[in-house]
């Protein structure tokens, strides 16, 4: 191969070669690498090295301005290229102290860590400069990172200016994303954030953090066990404090097997709450609606007004412990989610209900709705206490094409006293709710269905505002007890 010396590109994708190895192979007439190095004019480089211990000393070149390199088993090679400069590097401490993959990682836009030994500060530790050219990083099976940017190590660097996607998997011992004072414009094209198997991690970012948020389109965070909210308050914060934290760029918000978690801001609940009404409200599901009392305290709910998310389009939650989603009342905070087309609930053995009437009226773009698991559940829809039997406005959902009810032991009825307009519906599951009796009860008939008896009530699933061109319609019942009225017309 150094024959080869006016060579510029080699491409050698999905291709694991034998490598011969410098001053043990002269009997073999394997290509080494180290005769790559005798390459002037190479300046486009793709190739996989299966085993770190045969790269040469001073293999990397720094005229190499296109290059694709995985190092190490279990690398997979990218079928979708955003960028000309890829790392993908599962290696020891003695070669991540190498000059020319120093050299590498400063010029990388797609950078993929495995199994680092001896790192705390990744930023400090692998470049010292703040990775000013990458845009993509994943960092999965690194037992001693701390931190991915450590600001009291590194003194006035831009951190990460240009990243776009941020991918943690299973870093053990991970405590801050940031830790420090963040310096302005670190993060500041953040997209695209996933964190998963993080069990020291409490927090994502701190408020001081705020610019490195604003572009965020998604956010998913999985398997954390004392994950407690997103955006953490710290002593000594600023006036500024108090003012709402406006995610307009956020479409996509995971939230999965989370233990601890509270809200997704630690921002008390009480002065937000405090401007919406002047006394606590509790929920009372068996009488259909919420009911004032003075004398217990207001559950922690998962979205406050510290974060806005006016764009927000899918949301899932799975496995955590809040009790309420929303505030029962929730004023403006209910425009922030007018775009929600996407609604997953699952695992969450805390929720009575899901939504108010109040909430509910705002998500006129709901497309989807799932409900799994959530054994507290008793409804989905609970009107608030406004003292009114009539009068009530009916619930509109004019674009939900997709309902799932499942493993909802004590579910009794989907809402109370209206009829939802669901033009668009197209399938319809309910699989093991057996306390499911009647769809939806009007107000007369709630006793009636507390009390098993049906003779004297008429609910329907849908009236007339069904839309007649439902193409499927598919209903599984797999409980003890079937729903005893269920009407379709169209």
């Amino acid at each position: 191969m150094s024959c080869l010396t006016q060579l510029e590109d080699l491409y050698m994708e999905n291709s694991i070669l034998q490598w011969g190895v410098e001053g043990l192979d002269s009997g073999r007439n394997n290509a080494s690498l180290a005769e790559l190095k005798d390459l002037p004019y190479l300046s486009t480089l793709y190739l996989h090295i299966t085993d770190p211990m045969i790269l040469p000393k001073d293999f990397f070149s720094k005229k190499l301005e296109r290059f694709h390199i995985l190092i190490g088993e279990g690398w997979d090679w990218s079928k979708e290229r955003e960028t000309s400069t890829i790392m993908k590097l599962k290696i020891n401490a003695s070669i991540q102290s190498e000059e020319g993959i120093h050299l590498l990682l400063k010029r990388t836009e797609d950078l993929h860590l495995d199994g680092l030994e001896g790192v705390k500060s990744v930023s400090y530790e692998l470049d010292g400069q703040g990775f000013p050219s990458l845009k993509h990083l994943h960092i999965q099976n690194c037992l001693e990172i701390r931190y991915i940017v450590d600001s009291t190590m590194l003194s006035l660097v831009v951190d990460f200016p240009f990243l776009v996607s941020l991918s943690l998997d299973n870093l053990n011992k991970l405590e801050k994303i940031y830790n420090g004072q963040p310096v302005a414009e670190s993060f500041s094209k953040l997209r695209i954030l996933k964190v998963k198997s993080c069990p020291m991690l409490k927090n994502l970012f701190s408020l001081h953090m705020e610019r490195g948020l604003l572009q965020l389109e998604e956010i998913s965070i999985i398997d954390c066990k004392i994950m407690e909210v997103i955006v953490a308050e710290e002593s000594g914060g600023g006036a500024d404090e108090d003012e709402a934290i406006k995610l307009t760029q956020l479409r996509t918000l995971t939230l999965e097997y989370l233990p601890q978690f509270t809200s997704v801001s630690s921002k008390s609940n009480a002065a937000s709450i405090s401007q919406t009404r002047s006394e606590p409200l509790i929920t009372d599901v068996r009488s259909n609606e919420i009911a004032s009392d003075t004398g217990l305290g207001t559950p922690m709910t998962l979205f406050n007004k510290k974060i806005e998310f006016p764009n927000l389009e899918d949301l899932k939650l799975s496995s955590i412990e809040v009790e309420k989603i929303w505030q029962d009342q929730p004023g403006e905070l209910s425009c922030w989610f007018v775009r929600l087309t996407s609604l997953i609930v699952e695992g969450c053995r805390n929720l009575k209900y899901l939504f108010t009437t109040s909430m509910v009226e705002s998500l006129a773009q709901l497309k989807r709705l799932e409900l799994h698991d959530c054994v507290s559940m008793e409804e989905i829809i609970i009107k608030n206490g406004l003292g009114e039997e009539e009068n009530v406005r009916g619930m509109i959902l004019p674009k939900l094409e997709f309902l799932k009810l499942k493993g909802l032991p004590n579910l009794t009825r989907f809402c109370t006293g209206h009829l939802i307009q669901c033009c668009f519906l197209q399938e319809l599951w309910i699989e093991d709710c057996p306390a499911l009796k009647t769809f939806i009860s009007n107000s007369k008939s709630t006793d009636a269905v507390a009390n098993n008896q049906f003779g004297e009530t008429n609910s329907t699933l849908f009236d007339e505002k069904v839309s007649p061109f439902l193409l499927l319609f598919l209903l599984v019942l797999q409980s003890p007890t079937p729903v005893q009225h269920l009407l379709l017309s169209t």
